[in-house]
């Protein structure tokens, strides 16, 4: 998994911004955490990064994110849309937090079919 070879701040920072998406409802879906679960395993998410999450701030996630390689932010950007559109709904909350973490993480725009063959080449990893 060359392509996507995150650090532990890295992952910690994927866990913080995705909990911070499934969150911004309101509500807690089970659909979220259940893909929220599968990312984090296939990204080998372990206790380090779990315990690192725990203390990170959002603004260092942030800033973990935005030195990421542009392969690995485009991921971030696809983990976060699949999991805002996980239930089904497009909250507005769960928009800014997206559009707020392209900004602010120097994140293209990652359209779906591009996202799509993202998801393929992690999948098939």
């Amino acid at each position: 998994m060359a392509k996507y070879a995150y650090t532990e701040e890295g992952k910690a920072a994927i866990v913080v911004l995705a909990t911070m998406m499934i969150k911004a409802d309101g509500r807690t879906d089970p659909k979220e955490i259940d893909l929220s679960l599968i990312f984090f395993n296939k990204l080998n998410v372990g206790s380090k990064a779990l315990n690192l999450s725990k203390t990170m701030t959002p603004s260092e996630a942030l800033l973990i994110v935005n030195k990421m390689t542009l392969e690995e932010k485009k991921l971030v950007r696809v983990i976060l849309s699949t999991i805002l559109a996980a239930d089904g709904e497009m909250d507005d909350r769960e928009l800014a937090i997206l559009t707020t973490v392209s900004l602010v993480a120097n994140i293209p725009q990652v359209l779906p079919d591009e996202g799509r063959k993202i998801l393929e080449e992690l999948y098939m990893v």
